[in-house]
């Protein structure tokens, strides 16, 4: 089974080397921050009018060829597979662990957004190798890890008050170091503040964004179908039947509840986004939450006696949600680039 388990990973991985090397754009913002990047390099006056995070810009910035950063966003799906592998078996162990793996790099959604320069890959790595070694308790690896996280994705900044939280009851020498990510997070303020005046420039920018592209996104902005994306429609869509187990049979570790955290808190956050007109309803922003996800619900799903008929109902409408999605954003970016 194992044997089997990697071939199916390599068979993953050569599709997104051809997709990386073949597919044309179909995503507006991967064109987009790829000329900002050769536009501007290592700068970040772009701040003043864009609220990318400067991470991910700067990879750009030094890779300057799209194949290049299409192949590194391969690399990242395939580093994470490992670090799935790594955080389920902190939880359950076994076969389970390396099944996770593969459920998360099979997902079609994974693989489209595998094969596109954008910073979704590299955040869900980070975010996954912070919370497998914050559930080892290498606390120093996983704070260094979660700041560079905070640079790189904003979901990420969903974990600061937890860690936080947990430095403060356990007061060890080693989760000192979780004051890591305040320092970044206080860092970028002060980039804001230095180059617009206002060290929440992004979050205006967000909403005026939000506002201006609205029309051209009326299913994924504010109208009663977007409010049930994240809750509902994307979890079914790209995780089920693991969603629904997703807090059955509880391992109460760190681990365990830093997960559970992260996917509740994360979808209260992206809808109340939505709500507020800051944050449309794309799928890749679900995309960081499907490794928690998957790992939460894997060992129900595993033990279950319609364990073919759940993962066959799981690869099957994660399909067609990603040709969907596809169709979607292909659409946008032709919109934004005949305007």
């Amino acid at each position: 089974m194992v044997e089997l388990f990697k071939f199916v990973v390599v068979v993953c991985a050569f599709v997104m080397l051809v997709m990386a090397f073949f597919m044309p754009i179909i995503d507006y913002e991967e064109y987009y921050r790829f000329e900002v990047a050769c536009s501007v390099g290592f700068s970040l006056k772009y701040v003043r009018s864009l609220i990318w995070l400067p991470v991910y810009q700067f990879i750009t910035a030094v890779f300057r060829d799209l194949v290049l950063l299409r192949l590194f966003s391969v690399f990242c799906v395939i580093a994470t597979f490992y670090f799935v592998k790594r955080l389920s078996g902190v939880l359950w162990g076994g076969d389970v662990a390396v099944a996770t793996g593969v459920f998360y790099v099979l997902n079609p959604l994974v693989m489209l957004y595998g094969s596109i320069a954008l910073s979704e890959s590299l955040a869900t790595l980070l975010l996954v190798v912070f919370a497998y070694f914050f559930g080892v308790k290498k606390h120093v690896i996983a704070s260094f890890v979660l700041g560079l996280a905070v640079l790189t994705s904003y979901t990420a900044w969903v974990f600061v008050p937890f860690v936080l939280f947990y430095a403060f009851l356990k007061r060890e020498k080693e989760t000192v170091s979780y004051v890591f990510p305040i320092v970044f997070l206080v860092w970028w303020g002060l980039v804001n503040f230095q180059l617009a005046k206002n060290p929440l420039n992004f979050v205006d920018l967000a909403q005026f964004y939000y506002a201006v592209l609205t029309q051209q996104l009326p299913m994924f902005a504010n109208t009663s179908f977007s409010l049930l994306l994240f809750t509902i429609v994307y979890p079914m869509s790209f995780t089920f039947p693991f969603y629904i187990y997703c807090f059955h049979k509880p391992k109460m570790s760190e681990a365990y509840i830093l997960s559970v955290y992260f996917v509740f808190s994360s979808m209260v956050l992206l809808v109340a986004g939505q709500a507020l007109g800051y944050v449309f309803g794309w799928a890749r922003y679900f995309i960081p939450l499907m490794p928690f996800i998957l790992t939460l619900g894997s060992n129900s799903v595993h033990g279950s006696k319609h364990k073919r008929l759940m993962i066959t109902a799981y690869f099957v409408l994660s399909l067609v949600s990603t040709i969907l999605q596809a169709d979607y954003i292909a659409d946008f970016k032709n919109q934004m680039l005949n305007r």
